[in-house]
Parts: structure tokens; C-alpha cells; sequence
């Protein structure tokens, strides 16, 4: 977390993140969803293949039902933060498991943020429910011009 914490503190202007593959913990992703809401630099994030722990969900989230809620849960803080962010273009969640839940989080998002206009949800494990949740939002936001998720 120090790593991410270092790229907000310093007065340097970072347009992009990479975070691919990195071991994202809802932890650092919590801290990322903070930075975001006040962050006015930073385009592109891309957080591929980060599936968030049971210990780290657990720091944060009082009531577990399902295997998909606990993977969501990082959908869900972003989601938050993107209704405040004005700069972020580009979000990749590619292969994070977020499932319905946190497919209809970003959904509820996207009614609110017009910034964001490339969104990749592939292999996410998003059935009819969140499909159906980003094919209504799409009626709403005019912003977002590439949206992936299958």
C-alpha cells in the first residue's frame, strides 16, 4: 500500500497506473478508491487479475452472503469513488470476478459520471442481472463509448 500511497503524495502528475496482475487487496484498493475522489491527473487505471482475499474483504465489509459478493466488493468501492472522480477515462477490471454485484454498482456509477468513456468488464462472471443493470445505464450515459464485459 506504502507503493500506491507514494504515487498520490508526491506532487508529481501521473496519468496512468498500472496494477495488473499485482496482488490488489481491498485494503490498497480502498486507499485507491480515497485517492480517486480527489485525484485530478491520473486517466487510465488498469487493475487486470487482482481477485480480492477473504482476510481483506473482511476489513471492510460486515455481511458476506455470497462467493461473488466477496469478490464485488472492490467494484463497489471504485464505483463509489467514480461518482466523484472527474478525471478518470479509462478503467480495466478485466478478470476480477466482481460478478452481478459489483457489475450493478458501476452500473449505478455510470448514471452519475460522464467522464469515464472506455470500461473493460471481461471475464468478470456477470450474468443477466448486471448485464442488464450496463445495458440500462447505457441509455442514460451518453459519455462511455466502449464497454466491454462477456
Amino acid at each position: 500500500m506504502d507503493q500506491i500511497r507514494q504515487l498520490f503524495d508526491k506532487k508529481t502528475i501521473i496519468k496512468r497506473i498500472n496494477l495488473n496482475y499485482a496482488h490488489v487487496s481491498i485494503r490498497k484498493v480502498r486507499f485507491l478508491a480515497e485517492a480517486l475522489k480527489i485525484n485530478t491527473t491520473l486517466t487510465i487505471l488498469n487493475i487486470k487479475g487482482n481477485q480480492i482475499n477473504y482476510q481483506g474483504a473482511q476489513l471492510n465489509l460486515t455481511r458476506l452472503s455470497s462467493a461473488s459478493q466477496l469478490l464485488s466488493c472492490g467494484a463497489q468501492v471504485l464505483a463509489e469513488a467514480l461518482k466523484i472522480n472527474t478525471t478518470l477515462t479509462t478503467l480495466n477490471l478485466e478478470s476480477n470476478q466482481i460478478g452481478d454485484l459489483g457489475a450493478q454498482a458501476l452500473a449505478e456509477t455510470l448514471k452519475i459520471n460522464t467522464t469515464l468513456i472506455k470500461l473493460n468488464l471481461d471475464s468478470n462472471q456477470i450474468g443477466d442481472p448486471g448485464a442488464q443493470a450496463l445495458t440500462e445505464t447505457l441509455k442514460i450515459n451518453s459519455s462511455l463509448t466502449e464497454l466491454y464485459f462477456g
